[in-house]
This record gives structure tokens, C-alpha cells and sequence, in this order.
């Protein structure tokens, strides 16, 4: 799939079907790798599911759903009283469904109503501080959260994450196993065995099998248009795949990184970038909203030949 060039014919994506849908906007352009967990299967693969956007599209009713699925299953569980020294706020409650190191630095509920964190077995908390006010907060066994660090519901974080110190989830969270993070993460989804370990951020994205950012990379997902009007003034983003305009419908859009792809440290993309799987982006690149791969690499070498260039993978 060559990068995409503009287009002059616009037509919004949910008028897209199956059977008409663009290969730069079909999952499997993307994403080939689905975890095994039921909560990632049902949410891509839904019977109505057209784009690889569908997921990010119904993340937060997804959620939503999902944890207060497993609300209805925690009267069986152990509680857990917080430490003295925790900062309590609002009305939280603690589960674990196992031995758990737990250590929080701060906890937060809502004023009104209930918030829960539950804690899968063998998870280790130190210094980290949770906040259930707008939704709940699921940590997989074996996750540790390290000082600093603050994860906001509604999440749903799996088994074996490395959360840092400094980390930020700022809601509508979904991780896959085995992943590691010292970002700031808002309104996105991570599949198993991603790396983000170092600053970063990501918003409203998807984040493929395998993906990495390098240090200070960075997902822009508002337009500059839509950043200086009020925000029920924005308007949504639209994509170019040849001599069509796709409307996306959505006014914050980050990234869509494909299985595989690797993005070197302070690279920058603009709001609707998608990486299609074994894509590779050099450090210090400027990515522009488009379509790339898959199996390419985006060179940035302004010394050697002073513009940027894409070339198939060797």
C-alpha cells in the first residue's frame, strides 16, 4: 500500500460496507494478532464491525460495559483496606483475587455512587494512585504499578504489565498482556507485548502486537483547526485513500500502528496517521495524516538528502 495522496470525492466512513471498505481501512491491514482475552475478541470482532477503527469507535460503551460485567462478580472476592499512609478520597472500594503487594500512594472514588479497583493475583502497588471516579479500574495479575504512576478508570489493564514510574492513564484504557508503559495514554487500546517504556504520549489510538515507541514520541490527535474552536465546533477528521475523502467522524484521532511497527525516539505524528503492520519510522520524523505500509520504512535523513523518504523494507 503506497502512501495515500489526496482525494477530491468525500464520503463519510460509516457509509462504508464490508464488502466496499478500503484495504487502508481493514483490520487486517493492521491488526493480525488479536489476544486471546474474551475482552479483546468481543470488541473486534464484532458482527458489525466494518474498519479497523470500529474498536477505538466503541471503546468507552465497550468498557463501560465490560466492567460493570465484572462488578456483578466481586461480592465473591476478597476486600482490601488500604494502608494508613493512603490518601482516600470519595467512595472506592479494593478487591484482589489473590496474595497482592499493596502499597498506593492515593485512591480515589466518586461522591456519589461507588468506584471499584480490582487487583488480579500476585499484583504489586507502590506508590501508584488510582482514580475510580468516572470508572472502574481492572489490574491483571502479575501488573505492577510503580511509584507515581496513576492510572484513571474506566480501564482495563491485563496480565504482566509494567506500569512505571510517571506513567499517566487518563481513562478509557484497554491493554493487552506483557506490556510496558511510561506514558501518558488516553482513549486507546494497547494488544499484547507492546513497549511504550519511556515518555511519550498517545491518545485516541490503537497500538498493534509487538508496536514500540522510542523516547518522546508522540501522537497529535487534534487539529490544529478544531484546537482553537470550542469543542462542540470541532470538526471530525477526514483521511485521503486516493480519489476519495473519508470522513472519520471522530474530531480526535491519533494514530492506528499496525503489528510490528517500530517508531524511533522523538518522532511526531499528526492526527490521523495509520501504519500498516512491519512499518518501521526513523527517529526525529514528521508524519503526516495519511496511510503508510505495510512493510515500509519512513526515513528522515535531512543531512544526507534533506527530505523525507518512504521505501519498501528490505
Amino acid at each position: 500500500m503506497e502512501r495515500s495522496k489526496p482525494g477530491s470525492r468525500t464520503i463519510p466512513l460509516a457509509e462504508l460496507t464490508v464488502e466496499n471498505m478500503p484495504p487502508e481501512l481493514r483490520k487486517t491491514t493492521y491488526i493480525n494478532t488479536i489476544p486471546g482475552d474474551p475482552v479483546f475478541r468481543d470488541l473486534f470482532e464484532r458482527e458489525d464491525a466494518c474498519s479497523v477503527l470500529d474498536p477505538l469507535v466503541h471503546l468507552q460503551e465497550y468498557l463501560a460495559a465490560q466492567l460493570e460485567r465484572k462488578k456483578q462478580k466481586l461480592s465473591s472476592m476478597r476486600e482490601l483496606s488500604p494502608p494508613p499512609s493512603t490518601i482516600v478520597t470519595g467512595n472506592v472500594t479494593v478487591f484482589a483475587e489473590g496474595p497482592v503487594d499493596f502499597h498506593p500512594a492515593v485512591l480515589m472514588g466518586p461522591k456519589k455512587g461507588e468506584g471499584f479497583l480490582f487487583l488480579g493475583k500476585n499484583c504489586s502497588i507502590t506508590g501508584a494512585s488510582f482514580d475510580t471516579s468516572a470508572g472502574h479500574v481492572v489490574l491483571g495479575a502479575g501488573s505492577t504499578a510503580g511509584p507515581g504512576s496513576t492510572i484513571a478508570g474506566p480501564a482495563w489493564i491485563g496480565g504482566k504489565n509494567e506500569i512505571r514510574p510517571g506513567s499517566y492513564f487518563r481513562g478509557n484504557i484497554l491493554t493487552g498482556n506483557n506490556c510496558i508503559f511510561r506514558c501518558e495514554a488516553k482513549h486507546s487500546i494497547f494488544l499484547d507485548d507492546v513497549q511504550f517504556p519511556h515518555p511519550s504520549y498517545v491518545g485516541d489510538s490503537i497500538m498493534g502486537y509487538k508496536s514500540h515507541f522510542g523516547n518522546q514520541a508522540t501522537t497529535a490527535n487534534v487539529t490544529l483547526a478544531n484546537a482553537i474552536l470550542a469543542e462542540e465546533e470541532w470538526n471530525s477528521i477526514v483521511v485521503n485513500i486516493g480519489p476519495l475523502r473519508v470522513d472519520t467522524g471522530l474530531s480526535k484521532l491519533g494514530i492506528i500502528m499496525g503489528d510490528h511497527c517500530q517508531v524511533g525516539c522523538g518522532t511526531v505524528f499528526d492526527p490521523g496517521v495509520f501504519l500498516g503492520h512491519s512499518t518501521w519510522v526513523y527517529p526525529l520524523s514528521l508524519v503526516e495524516s495519511g496511510f503508510y505500509g505495510p512493510s515500509v520504512v519512513i526515513k528522515n535523513r535531512p543531512a544526507r538528502a534533506g527530505v523525507q523518504k518512504v521505501v519498501p523494507r528490505r
